[in-house]
């Protein structure tokens, strides 16, 4: 899985190098795999240089054309060297394979002309140097090819396999993996589609000796996945590929037949590491560090090849570390759009449906009341944002309010509706954030931080049916941080997991961290000591879920929550202890409103408080207000 910023969407697509592993019997053997206690070398990385044009600065220098690729050098596949040498400018994604001649064949995505496309460039003498050789692919689907992945057949053909990009990339419909032949490894023919699936980019193909599998990176599970064929031609889905939280590409067989698996670490993209298995399903890191990353730099996708002088070659890329900025104010000459990703207006003209469900997101309205003392609260009922759910409001460090909510509009590109208002709440500007993921929740942390928690699900968008075998796959609570609370970057691990786990409600009580997380109508409890790790306590309430709670000034711990007749509310010792209800219903149903629910209290900076809370209006086929 190897990373491309797609400069449009600011959407990461995890790229994956190509297999160099093929079943002709006549490749020959590479080394045998070490024990799995190895040394730790001691690696200085390089000053990479910048070549960075003045004139180009797509998302102030992401996306391909701000990549490089660079090389190392290894004895034994497992100390390496940097080589100190920029191979290739504006080129991302890199796969390599050696051909017959002992040439080294480099796939790549060429950024340097618009639209980016795969490529290809070729080295005599032991990638030192490469000359470009300009691959083409007749008959070709989608406007674009790229994520290369190459593999040598039996027959000594070259068959390549990309993904097919056509307009906009949607995470969440079905993406297409399509192969191409060549006899030369330069001018392919397209064949056919091979692999369809929900958000897949970046295949890694290889073969096993038994079958091909194929390490794709799906975006709605946020994670790769394997796939299998017969024939290299049609592949079925198997399931998630161990280990998560790394980037992955082909591994290399050994010729014990084991396999190693070069991997770079995520989120930090900092580090790249190895792992081994017997059937490239199953895989156990090995202790050590192969290559590290200067500190204002990134690298990823690691590609391995051995040449037949016995030397291992490792081609990877090099983009830039960007340091968090602060945003420009709105309307300023050279500020982002709105909000890093795409449009996004608060107020829809018109519907624009993203998931077709009659009591989902798209039907949902964000509101906003008052109150003086928590309890008493009064809504002019004007609405904030409209096909919008679950929101969670906060207030920055600079007096800013921000609500981040479920998008129910296919608008702006995958991602959480982002709202902000500078005047306390009076008007609205909304746009979108980097995360997929639905249900969100935030904290600032004690060092100024934003952390987001959020819901991965296992079926996406489109709830399964009951008793399937989606339907009993656990839910994942996750979480990202952020500096500017508009970009986020996602934390190794998950916080919590659990069957229909959904809504987390982060507070802080005294120094630990509360989540309370829903099953339905029934409220849970966890605990943790650092946000990051929690531990479930038990049943906090049956009566209703779906919270948002706040420590009051007083020390009063209440959670908000939905209940039959609208918004209720329960104070609770200790953050721990079960809920006590209290009288009354804070916002109430009317004949006009069929649901309220998804609270969210703060501060109003003064000395009351408000409240973003979703409803749907009991018409919900009428114009948006």
């Amino acid at each position: 899985m190897r990373l491309i910023v797609v400069i449009t969407i600011v959407s990461v697509l995890t790229a994956c190098s190509a297999a160099h592993y093929t079943p002709t019997p006549t490749q020959s053997a590479l080394s045998a795999a070490p024990t799995l206690t190895l040394p730790a070398p001691t690696i200085q990385p390089p000053d990479y240089p910048s070549t960075r044009s003045p004139n180009k600065s797509p998302m102030e220098g992401q996306g391909p054309y701000f990549h490089q690729i660079y090389s190392a050098t290894s004895a034994d596949g497992l100390a390496w060297t940097h080589d100190n040498r920029m191979l290739i400018d504006h080129a991302s994604v890199p796969a390599a394979i050696v051909t017959p001649e002992g040439k080294i064949r480099l796939y790549y995505v060429d950024a340097s002309k618009i639209p980016e496309n795969v490529n290809c460039a070729e080295s005599s003498d032991g990638g030192v140097t490469f000359i470009v050789l300009n691959c083409v692919i007749a008959n070709r689907s989608g406007d674009k090819a790229v994520d290369p992945s190459i593999v040598r057949l039996p027959d000594g053909r070259y068959r390549l396999y990309y993904y097919a990009v056509t307009g906009r990339i949607d995470a969440m419909s079905a993406h297409a993996i399509y192969s191409a032949i060549s006899s030369d490894g330069v001018r392919f023919t397209q064949e056919r589609q091979v692999f369809e699936y929900t958000g897949v980019v970046d295949p890694d193909v290889f073969w096993t000796g038994k079958e091909w599998l194929m390490y794709v990176f799906a975006s709605k599970e946020n994670e790769t996945i394997i796939a299998r064929s017969g024939d290299g031609l049609n592949f079925e889905y198997v399931g998630p590929l161990n280990p998560r939280s790394w980037g992955t590409t082909a591994p290399v067989k050994l010729n014990n037949g084991r396999f190693r698996l070069y991997a770079f670490k995520q989120p930090e993209m900092n580090s790249i590491g190895s792992f081994i298995s017997s059937d490239a399903l199953t895989w156990t890191q090995e202790t050590g560090t192969r290559l590290s990353a200067p500190t204002d730099k990134r690298i990823t996708d690691p590609f391995v090849v051995r040449l037949p002088s016995g030397v291992w070659k490792m081609f990877f890329k090099v983009e830039p570390m960007l340091a968090p900025r602060a945003p420009l104010p709105l309307g300023t000459p050279g500020a982002p759009p709105a909000f890093a990703i795409g449009e996004r207006p608060c107020l829809p003209e018109k519907k624009n449906i993203g998931v077709p469900d009659p009591n989902g997101p798209a039907f949902h309205q964000v509101l906003i009341a008052q109150s003086s003392d928590g309890l008493a609260w009064q809504t002019d009922n004007r609405v904030i944002i409209d096909q919008a759910s679950v929101p969670e409001g906060l207030r920055l460090a600079d007096g800013r309010l921000v609500i981040y909510a479920v998008d129910g509009t296919a608008l702006g590109g995958p991602g959480l509706v982002y709202a902000e208002s500078k005047d306390e709440g009076k008007t609205w500007t909304c746009g979108k954030v980097n995360i997929q993921g639905a249900d969100p929740d935030v904290v600032t942390l004690p060092d100024g931080r934003i952390r987001l928690y959020y819901v991965e699900f296992p079926f996406g968008p489109n709830p399964p049916p009951p008793g399937s075998a989606q339907s009993n796959q656990p839910n994942r609570v996750k979480s990202a941080i952020s500096s500017d609370g508009r970009n986020f970057t996602a934390e190794d691990g998950m916080r919590l997991e659990g069957i229909q786990y959904t809504d987390p409600d982060v507070i802080r009580i005294g120094g630990d961290w509360f989540m309370y997380i829903s099953t339905g109508m029934t409220a849970w409890a966890a605990q943790s000591s650092d946000g990051l790790n929690f531990k479930l306590i038990g049943k906090v309430n049956e009566t209703g879920a779906v919270s948002g709670s706040f420590v009051f000034p007083n020390g009063t711990v209440r959670h908000y929550f939905c209940g039959r007749g609208g918004i209720q509310s329960a104070i609770s010792a200790d953050g721990k202890s079960a809920w006590k209800e209290e009288t009354g219903v804070r916002i109430r149903l009317n004949p006009s409103i069929k649901i309220a629910c998804d609270p969210s209290v703060l501060s109003d900076g003064k000395s009351g408080y408000l409240m973003f809370y979703k409803i749907q209006p009991t018409q919900t086929t009428s114009s948006a207000p």
